[in-house]
């Protein structure tokens, strides 16, 4: 199913294979430096490029560079600025925009030019935007790909893909995890992989999607709300249009706490499953409708005084972009 996928090593979590793909990528090209572009997990070797993470080695955060999703030319100041430095491209193939034309394809012939490993992170994208993940839909294949999440539908279950000789730099690599052959995970993972193969699993959540974000759209212009659903349809994130003294994930906050409490659960982002069916559709966007309306009350008054009863949310992007400002302003 997975067009780079000739062997696969299996873990427990993301961050797992992850970890791995980047030890591989390591001992393969002798080199330190990884350049990333989204979010890779909880191990040092990504933490590390947060300054506000505590528990990191400073040495670390010398070896993590991020660059800018869709601008080709921030990945190739890296490899200007680290010349024959950067071991592997860890990055997700889309996240809340699609890339821009040749973007990926470009991403490659720079790792290929430049001796580095090419890494998908397709722990949210794998079997949701084509059976194959987002290589196949956007038609690119990196070098190492990571799996995880919806793999085994809900059970413990990650992946790292690649070529033929995999499970010799995977020993050498030093890779074991007492639960990486746990045998229900791996049934449940094969099962659910017959289902995205033989039955239109990535259509059908392409679809809810779209749904949702046509319905969400609608019921905001009839609410004088301005709420965007970004993203492609099997992956989508809720914006809200700032106001004086009313933020963005203020009501956000008020949103998810208003469809909480009419039994639709999110964080803010929307992931369909191939067994939401029209009932889902229309139950979600009668309590999306009910919860833009309070929070249009919000903005009337510009304050989610005495409707909020909830901490508010915060969003890993803002968490990080906050980080990504600190690191600069430090050098």
């Amino acid at each position: 199913m997975i067009p780079c996928a000739e062997q696969v090593a299996f873990g427990k979590n993301g961050s797992d294979v992850l970890a791995l793909a980047v030890r591989i990528a390591r001992a393969h090209t002798g080199r330190e430096t990884i350049a990333f572009c989204g979010y890779h997990g909880i191990q040092d070797w990504y933490m590390a490029a947060d300054p506000g993470c505590a528990g990191i080695p400073a040495a670390l955060r010398e070896l993590i560079l991020p660059f800018r999703y869709g601008e080709l030319a921030s990945l190739e100041r890296l490899f200007v600025e680290h010349p024959r430095a950067i071991a592997a491209v860890v990055m997700e193939a889309t996240t809340e925009s699609l890339p821009p034309p040749g973007f990926l394809a470009g991403v490659r012939a720079l790792a290929e030019r430049h001796g580095a490993v090419l890494v998908f992170d397709e722990v949210i994208t794998g079997f949701r935007l084509a059976p194959g993940g987002a290589q196949e839909y956007f038609g690119v294949e990196p070098h190492l790909a990571c799996f995880a999440k919806c793999m085994a539908n809900g059970l413990p279950l990650a992946a790292l893909v690649g070529p033929r000789e995999l499970d010799s730099v995977v020993s050498g690599a030093r890779y074991g995890l007492t639960f990486r052959g746990e045998a229900l995970s791996l049934a449940a993972a094969r099962a659910t992989l017959r289902v995205c193969r033989e039955e239109p699993v990535a259509a059908h959540v392409w679809s809810v999607g779209e749904r949702l974000r046509g319905g969400v759209h609608e019921h905001g212009r009839k609410l004088g709300v301005p709420v965007h659903l970004a993203g492609p349809g099997p992956r989508t994130t809720f914006h809200f249009e700032p106001l004086d003294g009313l933020g963005e994930l203020a009501q956000l906050s008020l949103f998810v706490q208003e469809c909480l409490v009419r039994g639709v659960f999110h964080n803010g982002n929307l992931l369909p499953s191939f067994a939401h069916g029209e009932q889902d559709v229309e139950q979600t966007l009668a309590v999306f409708h009910e919860a833009l309306t309070v929070v249009a009350r919000a903005r009337e008054q510009r304050s989610t005084e005495g409707l909020l009863h909830l901490a508010p949310l915060q969003r890993f992007q803002d968490v990080w972009s906050d980080s990504m400002r600190r690191r600069d302003a430090h050098g």
